[in-house]
């Protein structure tokens, strides 16, 4: 009785103490915190509400010891803070709230925005690695507390590094996988975040019909669900695309609605990008003075906080300004700013596009050889990161956003691999394939050969029969030196630029100029096209190959098969003449 008697009160211990770990840890908030933090979420884009909203409940939470208050509490003034844009400030105060974080899951969701808000922080701050470490951990702490809705917000986060950084194919694959997790889910709410960087990659991809296409069905979405900080977005971002689109007066509406909400809301960051985007509707309308009113104003905001991307981008801007007045000495210093910060947060699509900005100043200074070495370094970027399997994969995500596949449609593409995967078919096809490969190749060989002796032939004919003229003709370019064609050897094209070399010279004479204007105007002079990129002196052929021909001087160049027949018919007709 008395052992019985023990265990019973031994029993009674435990029970205790384990209630009171449970009311312990449920004992991170209360009421009156709750009060405050929906206070705050009433009052989320405006930092000076959030800020004193966030000092009392600091106050209040410390006194009390309760930890859930407090991580709040560091929320609110930490999201004050970069909606001013003060972003080291944001880190430090989001920073403290994550110290605070038990392991505890009541504290989960307030540990996951920290992080979260912390990350984007970074990317305002222009340090996008570190940003891209924190948001792998949210994506991971997501999937680990099996949060789909919130792993599904941290994935498209996540993405925004990866395409920042120029990587399209791997952002459109975590893209997509956002929009099927949100399709599982049933939730079209949280779409519009997801719409919104889509909308931005394909800005990026050039697409920009479809960017404003998908801007407008996040819009609708974020009205329908009364999200107004993503409906401001959309509102920025169509402002954006319609100066793109040249449609100036409607990006001024928007840009407009978007200045006045967060000049309303003391969101400063938020409002001078509205102000730089006020800026270049005014360049677009040739109105240059309003726009350097509205860059200026922009530029103050920028500074006065941690925004250095965006500085990058108004640098651009107003290098583009300054261009235009034809202040050239201020447009290459801000184009050199603006790749100085481009490089440094390796924002590759920014660095492409100011590369052909400043190469634009560097012609309209007569400095062409500079000038072109811009346009091939944009140009390495471009064929780098925009690909076209990249437009069609955006494209086909929000094509299944758009419209449900049937499933008869499915089944009929199930039946075709099938037969296509049976061996006997492959086994057929790949002869036939073979075979016919043999058969082109030996064609081709033959008609080669005959095309061959047949060019070298009329050059003999042309090269005896062809009288030269006395009188000089000549060609006047726009970098203004003049060229004697009886002396020009061939004309190279090198992007926007042509390198014309003349017999005794060392070096190209360089001109901005295209190939068919030139193809035009000295065909009837003895020169013919020979390849996409080259423009030949008849004169000075010395040897014809299947693939390339030799001038006079040893210089080899290609020859194309697809010019070969107007080669041929150049010969016969200065021959005839």
């Amino acid at each position: 009785m008395f052992l019985l008697s023990q265990l019973l009160r031994i029993i009674l211990v435990i029970f205790i103490l384990c209630a009171t770990a449970t009311s312990f840890s449920q004992k991170l908030s209360d009421a009156t915190v709750e009060n405050l933090v929906k206070r705050a979420r009433e009052n989320t884009n405006n930092s000076d509400s959030l800020k004193t909203i966030g000092t009392q409940t600091l106050a209040y939470a410390t006194k009390n010891n309760l930890v859930l208050g407090q991580m709040e509490a560091h929320f609110m003034l930490g999201y004050a803070a970069y909606l001013k844009g003060k972003f080291k400030e944001a880190i430090l105060a989001f920073d403290k709230g994550i110290d605070k974080a038990p392991q505890d899951p009541t504290t989960y969701p307030t540990a996951y925005r920290l992080l979260k808000n912390k990350a984007i922080s970074y990317v305002r701050l222009g340090k996008p690695d570190s940003a891209q470490v924190i948001f792998k951990e949210v994506v991971d702490l997501t999937k680990e507390r099996k949060d789909a809705k919130n792993h599904a917000l941290a994935l498209n986060d996540y993405a925004i590094g990866i395409k920042n950084k120029g990587d399209y194919s791997k952002a459109l694959e975590v893209y997509a996988r956002t929009m099927e997790l949100w399709d599982s889910l049933g939730v079209d709410k949280y779409k519009t975040s997801l719409l919104l960087n889509i909308g931005l990659a394909q800005n990026n991809l050039k697409q920009t019909d479809r960017s404003i296409q998908t801007y407008h069905e996040g819009l609708t979405l974020a009205k329908k669900y009364k999200v107004d900080r993503d409906i401001y977005r959309f509102y920025n971002n169509l402002s954006v695309n319609y100066n793109i689109k040249e449609q100036h007066d409607s990006s001024l509406y928007y840009s407009r609605k978007t200045a006045d909400y967060y000049r309303k809301n003391n969101s400063g960051a938020a409002e001078a990008l509205a102000y730089q985007n006020m800026g270049k509707a005014f360049m677009g309308l040739e109105q240059k003075d309003s726009a350097s009113y509205y860059y200026a104003k922009a530029e103050k905001s920028y500074k006065s906080t941690d925004a250095k991307a965006r500085l990058g981008e108004l640098y651009y801007l107003r290098s583009i300004n300054n261009r235009k007045k034809e202040n050239y000495t201020a447009a290459l210093h801000y184009s050199d700013s603006a790749i100085n910060i481009f490089k440094e947060l390796t924002l590759v699509a920014n660095l492409k596009d100011t590369y052909d900005q400043k190469a634009l100043i560097l012609e309209a200074t007569g400095d062409f050889k500079e000038a072109n070495s811009y346009i091939k370094a944009a140009k390495k970027i471009e064929d780098e990161s925009y690909k076209t399997e990249n437009v069609e994969k955006l494209n086909e995500i929000i094509t299944k956003y758009q419209v449900e596949k049937k499933d008869d449609q499915i089944d009929a593409l199930h039946s075709q691999k099938a037969i296509y995967k049976s061996t006997s078919f492959i086994v057929g096809v790949a002869s036939l394939v073979l075979l016919s490969i043999v058969i082109v190749f030996w064609v081709r060989n033959k008609n080669s050969k005959k095309e061959l002796e047949t060019l070298r032939e009329e050059l003999k004919n042309y090269k005896e029969t062809a009288v030269a003229e006395n009188a000089l003709t000549l060609i006047h370019l726009k970098s203004k030196a003049v060229l004697n064609t009886k002396e020009l050897l061939y004309i190279k094209s090198d992007g926007h630029y042509l390198e014309f070399y003349s017999q005794g010279s060392a070096k190209p004479e360089i001109d901005r100029n295209t190939l068919k204007e030139m193809t035009e105007r000295l065909t009837s002079e003895g020169f013919a096209q020979i390849h996409k990129s080259y423009l030949v002196n008849l004169d000075y052929i010395r040897i014809i190959n299947s693939t390339k021909l030799m001038l006079d001087d040893g210089t080899w160049l290609p020859l194309s098969r697809t010019y070969k027949p107007k080669l041929k018919e150049t010969l016969l007709h200065t021959a005839a003449t």
